[in-house]
């Protein structure tokens, strides 16, 4: 398949959120065989726009079919990267690098820090693809939604990118440091409540 007649473009209104939340669960549905549970392998219509929100929808069309999507937030100079994802059909074209490359371009021209995106530690291969295509491992964290330890990336945009031994740094810390307050399932441990709210602190400022 010749990748090039993929046109990259926030969601026109003829693709519905139906089939966004769709494509989440066939892109998904990998990780769901194999006991990772992201919000978006089972997650509603209704989720789907939620999680959007007052973010940008970024879908990749090939012949006016919906073959990809991500999701990203911009906050205080930071773009937020979520709910990526490619039709099992149309993967191993460069689908998603296209969507990442739409992303980062659009964060760059309107002076974006950096892009921030996780995903589980046990999801080998997508996190081989963040390193090959750019993005530094900086720290780890966990959500409600999900049953696993994730590994937090960061892409500089307009900012710096952080020397090798910095990133290790940051991403050895944040890990014992996450391990400890939080459990997979993104619930404060009993002895680390006193401490979350400064972690949280400490998370926002990750990646800047």
């Amino acid at each position: 398949m010749d990748s090039s007649g993929i046109i990259i473009g926030s969601k026109p209104d003829n693709i519905s959120w139906a089939e966004i939340t769709e494509l989440l669960h066939l892109a998904f549905a990998v990780h769901l065989k194999t006991g990772l549970n992201y919000a978006a392998c089972t997650q509603t219509v209704e989720e789907t726009i939620s999680r959007v929100g007052d973010g940008m929808c970024i879908v990749g069309l090939m012949d006016g079919i919906l073959v990809g999507c991500a999701t990203v937030h911009f906050n205080g100079g930071i773009g937020h990267l979520s709910q990526v994802a490619v039709h099992p059909t149309f993967q191993k074209y460069g689908i998603g690098r296209k969507l990442q490359d739409y992303i980062f371009d659009y964060a760059k021209a309107n002076g974006c820090k950096a892009l921030i995106c996780d995903t589980s530690e046990k999801a080998v291969e997508v996190v081989k693809w963040y390193l090959q295509t750019g993005w530094q491992k900086v720290g780890l964290c966990s959500h409600t939604t999900t049953n696993y330890y994730s590994v937090v990336f960061r892409k500089p945009v307009c900012g710096r990118k952080y020397p090798i031994w910095e990133a290790r740094l940051r991403f050895g810390v944040s890990s014992c440091f996450w391990r400890m307050l939080l459990r997979k399932n993104g619930k404060v441990r009993v002895l680390a409540k006193p401490f979350y709210l400064f972690a949280r602190k400490i998370y926002r400022m990750m990646g800047r």
